[in-house]
C-alpha cells in the first residue's frame, strides 16, 4: 500500500481535507493520556474533527499488552467507524494500527505470539499523526505487543497508516527526556537500517538522510531548539521509512527484554546495545557475514557508515556513539539502570528477538551476545 504524506508546521491541517474525501461519518480517535494534552494536539485535532461523531480510546499503557489491543477492539465493534486517528507517540500508533487489523477478527490475537507476521485480507484504514520523533511508527507496517510481558513484532503490510501527518509543532513542548528517549530510537533505527541484511538503494539513501538530521540536530533538540526539533521530525520518519523496508537488526533484538523486565525505554535499551554491535559487525569475516553480498561489502557500509560519525575511517566509532548518547543524558552502561550482567544475560538470553537478530550482517552466537553485554556493564 502506498502512503500519503504530509510534513511541516501545521500540517494537521490536511486532515480536514482528508476527512472530506474519505466522506468520513465516524472515527476512532486513539490517543494517549496525557502528551495529547501536553503537546498541544488535542486543542487541533480536537476542533478539525468536531463535525464528526468521535469516539476516544486511550485505556491502556506505554507497552500496549494483549488485554489493552482486546479493550481497544471491542470498543472499536462497538462503535464502528470507517477511519481510525491516531495522535501520539509510537505505542499510541501502533496501538491504532493493531486495532485496525484484528477489528474484524479479535480471536486472532493471540496467534502474534505464534509467529511474527499475520496476514490480514483487511484493515481499518489509519491516519498517524506523531506526537514524538522517535519510533517511525507513522511510517512502518510494524506493531509491537506484550503478550504475558514478551515483546512481538507483528508485520502486515496492511497496517502501515494510509496517511501519515508529520507536525513539527507537537514537539516543541516535550521534555528533554522525551526528546532524547524518542529520538535515541530514530538515531539507532538509521544505523541498523543502514548494515541491514535487507537494505536497499532505496533504504540506504533514507537511512543516511535520517542519520544526518539526528546527529546534527538531536542535542540541539533535546534543548528545545524549533528548527532542530523540525529537523529531528523529519529524520526521524526517514528513519521509519528506512526500517519499514529493511527491518532492524542486533541492537534492537537484545533490547527488547530491557524494555519488558526493567521498563527501560525503548530507544535508550537499544543505544545500550548500538556502539558494541557497531563494532561487532565491523569485525565481519567470511565464515561470519550473513549478508548475500558478502563480508567486504559489508565491512565497508559499516565503515562507511563510521566516517560519517567520525569524520574519518577510524577504530574510535563505538567511542564517538557512546559520546554523542551521553550528551544527551543517555546512558551505554547497565550499572546505570541497576542491572547486573547476570540478571541482563539472563532477560536477554530467555527473551531476545531472533527474527531481529537475523537481519544483521553478521551471525551472532550465544558466545558473542554474552561478549557483548559483559562490555556494557
Amino acid at each position: 500500500m502506498n502512503q500519503k504524506s504530509y510534513f511541516g508546521v501545521n500540517s494537521t491541517e490536511h486532515l480536514s481535507q482528508i476527512l472530506l474525501d474519505q466522506k468520513v461519518k465516524n472515527i476512532f480517535l486513539v490517543t494517549s493520556k496525557n502528551s495529547f494534552e501536553t503537546s498541544g494536539a488535542r486543542k487541533i485535532i480536537m476542533s478539525l474533527v468536531a463535525p464528526y461523531k468521535v469516539e476516544v480510546f486511550n485505556d491502556f499503557s506505554i507497552n500496549p499488552s494483549e488485554d489493552d489491543l482486546l479493550k481497544g477492539v471491542m470498543k472499536y465493534r462497538e462503535h464502528t467507524s470507517s477511519v481510525i486517528i491516531a495522535v501520539g507517540g509510537g505505542s499510541v500508533i501502533d496501538v491504532a494500527k493493531l486495532i485496525s487489523l484484528f477489528a474484524d477478527k479479535p480471536e486472532q490475537i493471540s496467534e502474534v505470539s505464534y509467529g511474527a507476521s499475520i496476514e490480514k485480507t483487511s484493515a481499518v484504514p489509519v491516519i498517524a499523526v506523531p506526537t514524538t520523533a522517535g519510533s517511525g511508527s507513522e511510517s512502518t507496517h510494524f506493531a509491537v505487543l506484550y503478550i504475558k510481558g514478551k515483546k512481538y513484532s507483528c508485520a502486515d503490510k496492511k497496517m502501515l497508516p494510509e496517511y501519515a501527518i508529520v507536525d513539527p509543532q507537537f514537539l516543541f513542548s516535550s521534555p528533554w527526556e522525551v526528546t532524547a528517549a524518542s529520538g535515541v530510537d530514530a538515531f539507532c533505527q538509521s544505523i541498523e537500517s543502514w548494515w541491514s541484511v535487507n537494505s536497499s538503494k532505496e533504504s540506504l539513501l533514507l537511512s543516511e538522510n535520517a542519520f544526518k538530521l539526528l546527529y546534527k540536530n538531536l542535542y540541539l533538540a533535546c534543548g528545545g531548539d524549533k528548527d532542530a526539533l523540525v529537523n529531528i521530525a523529519q529524520g526521524s520518519h526517514s528513519a521509519g521509512k528506512a526500517i519499514n523496508i529493511t527491518k532492524t537488526t542486533l541492537a534492537h533484538a537484545l533490547s527488547y527484554p530491557l524494555t519488558s523486565r526493567y521498563k527501560i525505554p525503548h530507544g535508550k535499551a537499544v543505544a545500550l546495545f548500538l556502539p558494541e554491535v557497531f563494532m561487532f559487525n565491523l569485525g565481519v569475516t567470511l565464515n561470519s557475514c550473513s549478508d548475500p553480498r558478502g563480508y567486504l561489502y559489508v565491512r565497508n557500509l559499516v565503515e562507511q557508515m563510521g566516517s560519517f560519525i567520525t569524520g574519518s575511517k577510524n577504530a574510535l566509532y563505538a567511542d564517538s556513539l557512546k559520546s554523542f548518547f551521553e550528551s544527551i543524558q543517555v546512558s551505554t552502561r547497565l550499572r546505570d539502570y541497576g542491572i547486573s550482567i547476570a540478571d541482563a544475560k539472563n532477560a536477554i538470553l530467555d527473551e531476545y528477538s531472533a527474527e531481529r537478530a537475523m537481519n544483521n550482517p553478521r551471525l551472532a552466537t550465544v558466545e558473542d551476545i554474552v561478549e557483548i553485554i559483559h562490555k556494557i556493564a
